[in-house]
C-alpha cells in the first residue's frame, strides 16, 4: 500500500513539474529611457521590449514605471502601462512606451524601474507579416522621419482595427523609439495591400543628433485582435 502511495505522489509531483514548465511567463528583456528637450520643457520618455520566453500563450497586465530621483525618492510614477499587443504566443514579443506627465530634469533622474504582470485572456491576436522602411527624410529637417510598413490581409475577412507597432533601432538592435497606431476606422478587405507610415517625433529626431545616435533598423508588429 506504501508503495502503490509513493507510486501516485511520484506521478503527481511529476505532472505539477511539468505544468511549471509549460507555464507562460514574461521577460523584459530591453528598456531605455531618455530625456528630450531643454530647460521647463523636458519630458521624459520609456521604451521597453517585453518577450514570452514560455511554453503558453499569455496575456499581458497593466505595466509601471517608477522613476527615482538622485536620492532614491520616487519622482513620478506611471500605471496601466499597455504592451502592444498584450496577447503572445511561446517565443513572441510586444512593445510599450510611457511617457512622464511632468517636466523632468534629465540630470535629476536616478534609477528608473518597470514591471509588468500577466493576467486572464481578454482578447487573442493573429499577426500580419509585413516590410518596414525607415526613411530618414531630409538630414536638414527633424519633421521629415518615417517608418513606413506594407501588409497584406491574408485572411477571409474584412479586418478593422488593425493595430500597428512600429520600433526604430541601432546597429546593434537597441531599442530607440516606439510608437502605436491602428487602422480604427478602415476596412482591409482580404487581399488588400496597404502601407501605412509613423513619424518620428522632433524631439527625438534633434535627441538623436545631438547624441550621435544613429537609428538604422525598424521591427513593425501588425496584429489584429479576436475576442475570447
Amino acid at each position: 500500500m506504501k508503495k502503490i502511495i509513493f507510486v501516485l505522489l511520484t506521478i503527481l509531483l511529476l505532472a505539477a513539474l511539468s505544468l511549471a514548465l509549460a507555464d507562460g511567463q514574461q521577460r523584459v528583456t530591453q528598456k531605455n529611457f531618455y530625456v528630450t528637450g531643454s530647460g521647463s520643457y523636458q519630458s521624459g520618455y520609456f521604451f521597453a521590449k517585453i518577450e514570452n520566453v514560455g511554453d503558453m500563450p499569455i496575456y499581458l497586465d497593466s505595466g509601471k514605471l517608477v522613476i527615482f530621483d538622485l536620492d532614491d525618492n520616487i519622482a513620478e510614477t506611471s500605471d496601466y502601462i499597455r504592451a502592444y499587443p498584450s496577447y503572445l504566443e511561446p517565443g513572441e514579443y510586444a512593445y510599450t512606451r510611457s511617457w512622464s506627465y511632468n517636466s523632468i530634469d534629465a540630470d535629476a533622474v536616478g534609477d528608473v524601474k518597470f514591471s509588468i504582470g500577466m493576467t486572464r485572456m481578454y482578447n487573442t491576436a493573429t499577426r500580419l507579416a509585413c516590410e518596414a522602411v525607415y526613411d530618414p527624410g531630409d538630414p536638414a529637417s527633424k519633421y521629415d522621419d518615417y517608418i513606413y510598413a506594407t501588409y497584406t490581409n491574408t485572411s477571409e475577412e474584412t479586418l478593422f482595427d488593425v493595430q500597428l507597432v512600429f520600433a526604430l533601432l541601432d546597429a546593434e538592435d537597441n531599442l530607440l523609439y516606439v510608437t502605436q497606431e491602428s487602422q480604427r476606422n478602415m476596412g482591409i478587405h482580404p487581399g488588400s495591400t496597404v502601407t501605412m507610415r509613423a513619424s518620428i517625433d522632433s524631439d527625438f529626431v534633434e535627441y538623436f543628433t545631438k547624441n550621435k545616435i544613429e537609428p538604422v533598423k525598424v521591427d513593425v508588429l501588425v496584429y489584429y485582435e479576436i475576442e475570447n
